[in-house]
């Protein structure tokens, strides 16, 4: 029995091992010398620590040093989840967990192998590489101005080969030949047309129901790539014909629109320091030979152009620019060039969208499916290898997609006679077999010379249509588009190119042309929607994924310090839009909004004839939620700024609101909202009011206590522990009205501190009230949205309806006799108790006569009411009585913040709980309310015939005969209106009409003008839905509690920069101002969402 060894401090499981491994090597050596030749003879490497031992011993004795360096394959479990992070993480994710330390282990691990083992030597290589694949090579793009901006030729889109695809060069070409056939052995191009190519009588429609929409935009694609001229060595030598050069970019750079040139691209400039173009310009004479729906189309192009250069003077995002510009002429050329160069990007930004979210959609087949998925070839990511997927690095075109990109055999039976009537035009004759390349030269030489073709962009007609102050009617580009949305294009097909186009222009590639045209074509199916030739399709995929990728302005520098944040949302596709993703309709409706409504097919998608879109649709059960017949243009709309005319009119059943409609989307039945613009919803209005009314106190009250309760929740200490700091409209005041509803009108169940088992979240809650009120009531939102929120804006409507509901049929099990007290003792312990239950009770005993799915809807309408506009007015009070912000981009202008109005408020007695210091303050928060309205405007549509619209009060219908009733004045305007026209309201404007309450800056919080002098009082307070349910009272006065705990708090005051301002812009909608707001990812939006305040602990 051997000896235990001695528990030495040294002794391990290793080192057990290594010894039990080390007899055993040298027992199978004693065994081999045993039974097998002698050794060979030995060489120095074979020599271990001064003795030589055998291959076995010396594997034992390289195991023995690896134990000392440390095992190499010590494996603890933290070190198990850095590899499965890497191995699973990085794939789906696109990035490994840095704070997993797999770098680390795995240097680790390296540092413990064999230094002069090959697997050693190969791990050392792969971390190299790794390092180096880290970072691309060369750099993606460079720091600073020099390449931020487009040139006007593409030169500098790849930084580091800038000639690389710019206008004035070859062509490339991506395959090789490999069937040479000498050119004297090629067919006639005549015959191959007329054999393969020459359109049959009765063309084929396109069988996936294509419009001429479609290849107007195609056009441009193709015009924005290629223009083909050929290299002029001089005048002693002949143009060399087989030197083909691209006159535009190889790049999505708009060049239609832009031009190719610096001449080109000034032809079309304001220079005025807006960053604008002429209206309605471009500056690519091509797109003038082309079927009218391509320039109306490129057109929508230059006005977005303009819309784009105008926001982002408004926003002003980094505080450069002047508005107006600068009159010193260095500084505006400087802002022009800057405004210019970022609405370029952002509208090349577009027209990438419009490829992926459009046009591919329509490729693919999607646009059939109601799918809005698309590729995206701009992402950024890594081969197995870890080496980065190249991109931004540059493309140049292919003579061969030049001849792919004629898809001539599609062109629609309207667009051939267009085409006819052009080539007459311009040749003098209709024998298209007789025109040959020489002829058609000397023609295009000629038409050049004409003075119409020298005439400046600004002067260029649109086929018969002339421009009238410099712009085209918006009703004949709408004709136009929506003439294209209606015809068919053709099918892909052999012996479908119209006679017209027989015409060759590169005779090198008549076998490619041809066989490429009329190659079997795809049928119509799943992922099938263009339907070309085989070959065609698949290069088409491939050819746009290369343009995008290898444009560095759409991939590496497509970002918010180029574009601004503002311009990258605008032009990045929004899968959950109207049109399923697509950007079309978006720019219809913004460039022509008055013919291209949010719900018609005609918008959504014009890529598709209407009656197949129908019925595509209908298989995806779409088909109600859009019109399809063709748009009827609407009336032009007059707005309306006088005090009166907007009162006359809000009270005027002769003109109707969109609310009804609206709301019969979200809540179905009856109701408040579906009464809107009757004669009953007197009642209606009345019944929620008086059942609302009797518990003001309690209002007052609960909103005093709950803001007090979330300015302690929410507020914060940052480096100073004795500033408190709050973004007081995020955290305070935009849920405030979450919470009062939950607890006074809804009874939702709301989480709170006091209300763990709560379901709802308050900003999830205040989300979802500022859709459905956005949705109902506000028609100036952005349009492209509407159609694709209705089925959420259903599932939000529904469940603040069965919250109430549930109530509402408890309340009622109530009354009845014995029951009662059942279910009162049972909705005791299921159901925490609300405030609600009270006025509920009121309205059911008073609405006896209506269904409870009605009061429900009274109940929700109200609801609805009291969300965000409560938050938007109490935040506009805020702001004024917080006084004027420090100069900036984004400070309200003084009129705005009111600065005499700010000093009468601080003048007064906050602490005092008087009755008249109580009203002093409602008086003042009034004013601020009338000069700052909760919203800026509203529309209205003339349903009856002959309403009148009258700027001074009307008579009372129970009293016409007073004597102290003001007659029409010499001024009074009265304005006949027709049926179907429509007005556009301004409450901003109406609250400051200076011939009602003087000027804005002098008036006393309880003067009204001319009106008061002749025995009427107008109303201080006309807009909102607040106010037209329950009076111009009841806002002011629940105001008063919040604005005095906000304002109790000691040294309040803006924060520093611009987190103590309301990040916001104006614009003007029918002519008269509207604040616009910034979130904090600078997007657009209706409401205020962030305005930090500091006060002192």
């Amino acid at each position: 029995m051997s000896a235990r060894p001695p528990a030495t401090k040294g002794w391990s499981l290793a080192s057990a091992l290594d010894s039990s491994l080390r007899a055993a090597a040298e027992g199978i050596e004693r065994y081999h010398d045993g039974h097998s030749n002698p050794p060979p003879e030995l060489e120095g490497e074979d020599e271990i620590d001064g003795v030589y031992d055998s291959p076995v011993a010396r594997i034992i004795d390289g195991f023995r040093a690896q134990l000392k360096r440390g095992d190499p394959f010590d494996m603890p479990l933290r070190k198990l989840y850095a590899i499965l992070d890497a191995l699973f993480v990085a794939k789906l994710e696109g990035g490994v967990d840095d704070r997993k330390y797999l770098l680390e282990h795995g240097l680790t691990f390296l540092s413990r192998y064999p230094a002069d083992t090959v697997t050693a030597k190969e791990l050392q290589d792969k971390v190299i590489a790794l390092l180096w694949y880290d970072l691309a090579h060369p750099p993606a793009s460079v720091v600073g101005s020099k390449y931020q901006f487009r040139t006007a030729d593409g030169s500098g889109t790849s930084i580091w080969h800038p000639d690389m695809g710019k206008a004035g060069t070859p062509y490339a070409r991506s395959v090789q030949g490999r069937h040479p056939l000498a050119k004297n052995q090629l067919p006639s191009p005549e015959l191959l047309f007329d054999s393969l190519l020459k359109r049959e009588e009765d063309p084929a429609p396109h069988p996936a129901g294509l419009s001429t929409f479609f290849f107007a935009f195609a056009n441009l694609v193709i015009h924005s790539l290629f223009w083909t001229t050929f290299e002029d060595p001089g005048e002693e030598e002949e143009t060399d014909f087989s030197q083909p050069i691209n006159k535009v970019s190889s790049y999505l750079d708009l060049s239609p629109l832009y031009g190719s040139s610096e001449k080109e691209l000034d032809s079309i400039r304001l220079k005025d320091g807006t960053g604008r173009i002429h209206p309605d310009t471009f500056a690519d004479p091509r797109v003038l030979r082309m079927p009218l729906s391509t320039p109306a189309l490129l057109i929508m192009f230059s006005r977005n152009h303009n819309y784009i250069a105008e926001k982002l003077l408004d926003i002003n995002e980094r505080g450069r620019w002047q508005k107006p510009p600068p009159d010193n002429e260095k500084k505006r050329r400087k802002q022009d060039d800057e405004i210019f160069g970022t609405a370029r990007l952002v509208n090349c930004g577009w027209f990438m969208s419009t490829i992926f979210g459009d046009y591919l959609a329509s490729i693919l087949g999607l646009v059939r499916e109601g799918n809005s998925w698309s590729l995206d070839p701009l992402s950024n990511f890594r081969e197995a290898s870890h080496e980065i997927v190249e991109r931004g690095s540059g493309n140049i075109v292919s003579i061969e997609f030049l001849a792919l990109y004629h898809f001539h055999s599609s062109i629609g039976v309207q667009d051939e006679k267009w085409a006819e009537n052009a080539m007459a035009d311009l040749v003098g004759h209709r024998n298209w077999d007789a025109i040959d390349i020489t002829e058609y030269r000397e023609a295009l030489k000629r038409e050049r010379e004409k003075p119409r073709s020298k005439a400046p962009p600004t002067m260029w007609p649109l086929g018969p249509y002339q421009r009238v102050n410099g712009r085209f009617n918006d009703e004949d580009l709408a004709k136009i588009l929506h003439d294209a949305t209606e015809q068919y294009a053709n099918a892909f097909k052999a012996r479908g190119t119209p006679h017209v186009m027989r015409l060759y222009r590169h005779p090198d590639n008549i076998e490619l042309y041809v066989g490429l045209q009329a190659e079997q074509s795809k049928e119509k199916r799943p992922g099938a929607g263009l339907c070309p030739g085989f070959t065609m399709s698949r290069a088409i995929l491939a050819d746009a994924v290369a343009l995008v990728r290898g444009d560095r302005f759409l991939t590496n520098d497509f970002t918010a310090s180029n574009l601004t944040a503002w311009g990258i949302q605008d032009c990045t596709r929004d899968p959950k839009n109207s049109s399923n993703g697509g950007m079309m309709g978006k720019l219809l409706g913004r460039c022509l909004p008055n013919h291209f409504p949010v719900d018609s097919l005609y918008t959504n998608f014009p890529f598709v004839v209407p009656k197949e879109m129908q019925k595509f649709l209908a298989d995806v059960h779409q088909d109600h939620l859009y019109t399809t017949s063709r748009p009827v243009p609407s009336k032009l709309v007059e707005t309306l700024k006088g005090y009166y005319e907007v009162f006359n009119t809000l009270n005027d059943r002769g003109l109707a609101s969109t609310v009804p409609h609206n709301a019969s989307i979200v809540l179905q039945g009856g109701g408040y909202l579906a009464s809107y613009d009757e004669d009953r919803n007197s009642d209606d209005k009345k019944l929620i009011a008086d059942a609302f009314l009797p518990s003001q106190k309690q209002h007052l009250d609960f909103l005093e206590r709950t803001t007090a309760k979330l300015l302690q929740e929410k507020s914060y200490t940052l480096a100073d522990k004795n500033k408190r700091s709050v973004n007081i409209v995020r955290d305070v005041i935009n849920i405030l009205p979450v919470y009062f509803i939950s607890e006074h009108v809804l009874g939702l169940p709301l989480k709170t501190s006091d209300n763990t088992d709560g379901s709802d979240l308050d900003q999830e809650v205040y989300l979802k009230f500022k859709e459905v009120y956005e949705f109902i009531f506000v028609d100036i939102a952005e349009p492209s949205t509407k159609v694709a929120k209705e089925e959420s804006m259903k599932i939000f409507s529904q469940y603040f309806q069965d919250s109430v509901q549930e109530q509402i049929e408890a309340i009622a099990s109530e009354q009845i006799p014995l029951l009662g007290h059942v279910v009162t003792a049972l909705h005791g312990v299921t159901r925490t108790h609300h405030e609600s239950h009270e006025w509920l009770k009121r309205l059911l005993i008073a609405g006896w006569g209506k269904t409870r799915e009605e009061l429900g809807n009274d109940a929700t309408a109200l609801a609805i009411a009291l969300s965000v506009e409560f938050s938007q007015a109490l935040t506009h009070v805020v702001d004024t009585f917080l006084g004027p912000t420090e100069t900036g981009p984004s400070a309200p202008k003084a009129e705005e913040t009111e600065p005499s109005l700010a000093k009468e408020f601080k003048a007064l007695n906050l602490n005092s709980s008087d009755k008249d210091a109580t009203t002093a303050l409602e008086k003042v928060i009034t004013k601020a309310l009338r000069i700052r309205p909760p919203l800026p405007g509203t529309y209205r549509k003339v349903v009856q015939e002959g309403v009148e619209i009258s700027n001074t009060p009307k008579p009372e219908k129970d009293d016409k005969s007073k004597s102290n009733t003001p007659k029409p004045e010499k001024n009074n305007q009265i304005k006949i209106k027709a049926m179907n026209e429509r007005v556009y309201l301004s409450f901003t404007e109406a609250g400051v009409d200076a011939a009602v309450w003087g000027k804005k800056s002098n008036v006393s919080t309880t003067s009204a003008n001319a009106s008061t002098k002749q025995g009427t009082s107008p109303e201080p307070l006309i807009a909102g839905e607040i106010v037209r349910l329950l009076g111009p009272k009841w806002l002011p006065q629940a105001l008063v509690p919040v604005i005095k705990t906000m304002f109790r708090l000691k040294d309040i005051k803006r924060a520093k920069g611009n987190s103590g301002k309301l990040l916001s812009f104006n614009e003007l909608i029918e002519g008269t101002p509207v604040t616009t707001y910034l979130n904090y990812k600078q997007e657009p939006t209706f409401w205020s969402s962030d305005l930090t305040v500091t006060y002192t602990s």
